[in-house]
């Protein structure tokens, strides 16, 4: 954590609190005055105490106060109720050698109790001895004291001592034998505003950060002090309106590997005493009404010495049936109180990895460490909580991951939410969180990390959604499989199952070009000169919402465009082997009668350039040696399939390129390529007859880029590769999964094949030869067509609820777009139908959705194990 992040602390219990003066001292004369001190001795009465009187060292500045001996109280809870024990405080203190604590030898020993951990507020009388107490003051030489002392104000005042404001120290008591690792989590410093949370190993208002140990630092010691407590000056005591409270927190590393986090919680009283303690399991919703939400666990002892200590007592008895379960349970607000919903989505399973949520007042967190039993359940992965945000006034809504070995976290952004309006708000414009454009994946190599994330702002009638997905890095994911078990090298391509990425190239803001084109309100007259297949309904919402609506144009048509956040360098780095490119002339350029540069075509929309899309793939490949991608260009959806005429005679031009037009493009990228990085001129292009050879083979003839061409219409002989898709316009027009899964469902069953022989891969392959002898047509010659593949694409395409929505979802908010609203939605749903499923289709397998995550490609390797007969 920044030290601007963290919050002041007095730091006065760190003084030395040795030399002090003698506790009886005799009164001195004004006329023998030591000229560099002046002692005052003040005779009080006898002091009203609630509690019995302790030795205390006030070692702040360069002044001590000493008030003499006093008995020990020692009292103690545990999670079943409170218990009373009598000690000496000596010997428990000479465990703490960091502690340097002077003992009365006088001193009496007296034992009170507590009910629900609180200290009683009886107390004994005070003893006779006690009537009487000398105040030794020690203050430097000024004038003014001279001239006080010299008007013989010695003895004139008779006061109430204050109350005796203890210094407390916060210690662990471990019989476990296992190490103890403090842990910092997402909490509001002192400071107000939206940013206030920050990674902190404590919370609360009196805890000394200074005193904490490091998150590095293992503690193996059996008693550890891991905090201490300031006394509280006298303007903050009258100030403070609330008794001062404290978190600290830790985690317990079991021999298992399990990580336990729990927490420790202190309460003091207005005189800084503690009054309640605890111990149990950490959670985010812990507060002065519920410390402990999650449930009490083993025992706490607190002995009122100098300085107080409170002990938290971890045996293995009370720890080793524990494990993080912690009550999640949503807060509902008033009915009274206006209400926002807001539902969290996460995917976890780095072992290293935490994901936290704040959500107004709701806290949860998500791992992905195994449970004791050693596995990590796929339903413990996905999670998902919904929320109620109640009020007037804006609640903050955090998020925050962090790894165990980093202090600062990986990712920190939040927003406030009205929950009258619905209105959302950034919390720090710098780290944008309500921005589609501004929330790509992060991938870090150094901590083995891939993160994607993304908010959906849905206004009225609907509910805001936050998702968040990690996992460890996949970028040489193939790479890591051959490293494992070179028997990889032997396995058919088309055995694997691929990531893809839905409209690979669309993740680009608007085109200047196109924002002119519909500026001038000429879209739709345009459109309706060429011929169109069953993706107008696209254009038609498009259309719709040009003319009807007064909107923002670009973040209008992104929306509803845009299916990825991330560039191709960041798509590779995720796992994505298999990219749906849709390479054409912009629409805009077309119905002028020119054809500028190729891009990616979302029906009339241009997205990514095909030329950079190119260099960041060969660039990737030449960093990475042992990975093989994956381009199918297509014209799917285009709008502008065919040239025609204008009566002023100029044409049409078709926005599909010709094979040529192609070729010219890959020449320039490979050039390009070649003056970033001169490995890349000697990856070989391949296409789609490349794909039944081994990886072996191909990475031994470094043939790493396949391009499989099926722009325009089919050909009379069908494709050169001909492989099934499970897209149904019907089905997939839906921001649920329902139809999805039918869809799915349906294309399994069509594509699957259940020979006897299928892991025995010559007598499999002689089958499905056989089975699909039409689709291997002799007029190729020698060349025969690979194994048939099969697509399943598992994003929604609601083109009718955005059109129902066009109003509310689309046209005021940077983060509107539907397409993440239904990914949060259908992700939990469609990704545990892969899981389910045993693909033993004849040929390549392919995966697609927006919005590229890494979890997919998690899936994709198992799959593919599966299918290699390696798992």
């Amino acid at each position: 954590m920044h030290q601007s992040d963290r919050p002041t602390t007095d730091d006065s219990s760190e003084s030395d609190h040795r030399g002090c003066l003698p506790t009886k001292p005799s009164p001195v004369p004004i006329d023998t005055l030591d000229r560099s001190l002046i002692t005052l001795n003040i005779v009080s009465p006898t002091p009203v105490q609630t509690d019995p009187p302790q030795d205390i060292i006030d070692s702040s500045s360069s002044s001590s106060v000493v008030i003499g001996p006093a008995p020990v109280t020692t009292w103690s809870t545990t999670a079943s109720g409170p218990s009373s024990t009598s000690k000496d405080a000596s010997s428990t203190l000479s465990s703490i050698d960091s502690l340097e604590l002077t003992q009365n030898s006088s001193s009496s020993s007296s034992t009170s109790s507590l009910s629900s951990a609180s200290v009683s507020s009886s107390s004994k009388p005070q003893s006779k001895g006690a009537e009487n107490k000398t105040f030794i003051k020690q203050v430097r030489k000024s004038k003014s004291i001279q001239s006080l002392v010299s008007a013989s104000l010695v003895g004139a005042f008779h006061f109430d001592p204050p109350p005796p404001n203890l210094a407390v120290a916060i210690c662990i008591n471990n019989s476990t034998g296992w190490p103890i690792r403090m842990a910092h989590w997402p909490s509001k410093a002192r400071r107000n505003g939206p940013n206030a949370f920050s990674l902190s190993r404590f919370r609360g208002n009196c805890i000394n950060e200074s005193s904490i140990p490091s998150v590095t630092e293992l503690i193996t010691d059996k008693f550890a002090k891991i905090a201490m407590i300031d006394r509280p000056s006298l303007s903050k005591t009258l100030k403070s309106r609330k008794p001062a409270v404290g978190w600290i927190y830790f985690d317990v590393l079991k021999s298992d590997g399990y990580v336990l986090h729990l927490q420790g919680f202190v309460k003091l009283d207005r005189s800084g005493q503690v009054s309640e303690a605890s111990l149990g399991r950490f959670d985010l919703d812990s507060s002065r009404q519920r410390p402990m939400p999650s449930g009490v666990i083993g025992s706490v002892n607190v002995t009122n010495t100098v300085p107080c200590m409170v002990s938290l007592n971890l045996t293995l008895e009370d720890l080793v049936p524990i494990e993080n379960s912690v009550n999640d349970t949503p807060l509902r607000p008033p009915i009274v109180l206006p209400t926002k919903g807001l539902s969290l989505f996460s995917y976890v399973s780095h072992p290293d990895v935490i994901v936290s949520f704040r959500a107004g007042k709701d806290g949860r967190y998500h791992e992905g460490q195994p449970s004791r039993t050693g596995n990590l359940d796929y339903t413990s992965k996905f999670a998902r909580t919904d929320h109620i945000l109640g009020g007037v006034e804006n609640l903050l809504t955090m998020l925050c991951i962090q790894h165990r070995l980093s202090l600062s976290p990986i990712l920190h952004r939040s927003v406030s939410i009205n929950p009258l309006s619905g209105l959302v708000v950034e919390g720090n414009k710098q780290t944008p969180l309500a921005s589609t454009f501004e929330t790509p994946s992060i991938i870090s190599k150094e901590l083995d990390v891939s993160v994607s994330y993304g908010f959906h702002d849905s206004r009225l009638g609907k509910r805001h959604s936050l998702y968040t997905y990690v996992t460890k890095c996949h970028s040489s994911w193939l790479g890591d499989l051959i490293n494992e078990n070179p028997k990889w090298l032997e396995v058919r391509f088309s055995r694997l199952v691929l990531q893809g990425s839905h409209d690979s190239g669309m993740f680009t803001r608007l085109h200047p070009g196109f924002t002119q084109m519909i500026t001038g309100m000429k879209l739709d007259s345009d459109i309706g000169n060429f011929l169109i297949d069953h993706g107008i309904s696209f254009v038609k919402v498009l259309t719709k919402l040009l003319k009807g609506l007064n909107i923002e144009i670009e973040r209008a048509i992104c929306n509803i465009s845009n299916t990825q956040k991330d560039n191709f360098s960041n798509q590779l780095l995720l796992g994505v082997r298999f990219f749906d490119f849709r390479p054409g002339y912009c629409f805009h350029d077309c119905v002028n009668g020119e054809r500028g540069k190729i891009h990616h075509q979302h029906a009339c929309v241009p997205g990514y350039e095909y030329v950079s899309a190119l260099v960041e793939t060969l660039c990737f490949l030449a960093d990475h040696p042992s990975e093989i991608v994956i381009y199918e260009l297509k014209s799917d959806g285009f709008v502008a399939r065919k040239t025609t005429w204008r009566k002023d005679s100029i044409p049409f031009h078709s926005m599909i390129p010709t094979k040529a037009a192609l070729n010219a493009a890959l020449d320039e990228a490979r050039l390009i390529a070649k003056n970033v990085d001169l490995r890349t001129d000697d990856i070989v292009i391949g296409n789609q007859s490349d794909l039944d050879r081994t990886i072996g083979d191909l990475l031994e003839q470094n043939s790493r880029l396949m391009i499989i061409n099926r722009m325009g219409d089919e050909p009379e002989l069908g494709w050169d590769w001909v492989r099934d898709d499970s897209y149904d316009h019907n089905l997939y027009d839906s921001d649920r999964a329902d139809g999805i899964i039918k869809a799915l469902n349906m294309a399994h069953e069509r594509n699957s094949y259940y020979g006897d022989d299928i892991e025995e891969e010559d007598q499999s392959c002689d089958k499905l030869n056989r089975k699909i002898s039409k689709t291997r047509n002799s007029s190729h010659g020698d060349l025969k067509k690979p194994l048939p593949g099969t697509i399943y694409q598992l994003q929604a395409t609601p083109t009718k609820s955005i059109t129902d929505d066009i109003v509310t979802s689309l046209t005021y908010s940077k983060a509107s777009s539907l397409l993440v609203y239904t990914k949060s939605c259908v992700d939990p749903v469609t990704y545990d139908w892969i899981r389910q499923r045993h693909f033993i289709e004849p040929g390549l397998v392919v995966l697609l959705n927006d919005f590229v995550d890494s979890v997919l490609t998690e899936h994709a390797i198992e799959k593919s194990k599966i299918r290699a007969g390696f798992f």
